[in-house]
């Protein structure tokens, strides 16, 4: 009985199921954003290359309340209304992004936030990355 539930466990872990990523396209730029909120990804997918330097945390976008900063814990995208909700622990505070794709660039606009009045400012990002020469290491 044992072996079977590892075995359950095993295989629904390698299937990816579970891990929800939201990826959105354009034909010169890929974003991926994890189910906590994060970025995980900013590809070029005509090389294949991730831009997204690696072992930093990368949140969409952050609250501050009081004196601190808080960072997304849950994501959840309506692809059909290209919504994307994201939701913050400590207050219980959502905020509601509608994303817009074009030919050349997506962009994400803050559309709705419970409990506005505790939300003192919001930050997009940071995003670190390998681009050091162009444009700078953090975007």
């Amino acid at each position: 009985m044992r072996r079977e539930v590892l075995l359950c466990f095993l295989l629904f872990a390698i299937s990816g199921k579970g891990i929800a990523q939201t990826s959105l396209k354009t034909p010169g730029f890929e974003i991926q954003i994890s189910e906590t909120g994060r970025v995980t990804t900013l590809r070029d997918p005509s090389t294949g290359i991730n831009y997204l330097a690696k072992g930093q945390s990368s949140p969409l976008l952050q609250i501050k309340w009081d004196t601190a900063w808080e960072q997304p814990d849950r994501a959840e995208f309506n692809e059909k209304a290209k919504v994307l909700k994201l939701m913050y622990p400590a207050h219980k505070i959502q905020i509601e992004l509608s994303i817009f794709i074009a030919q050349t660039h997506i962009s994400f606009k803050l559309v709705s936030a419970t409990k506005k009045e505790m939300i003192r400012a919001v930050c997009w990002g940071p995003f670190p990355t390998t681009i050091g020469k162009t444009i700078g290491e953090v975007v």
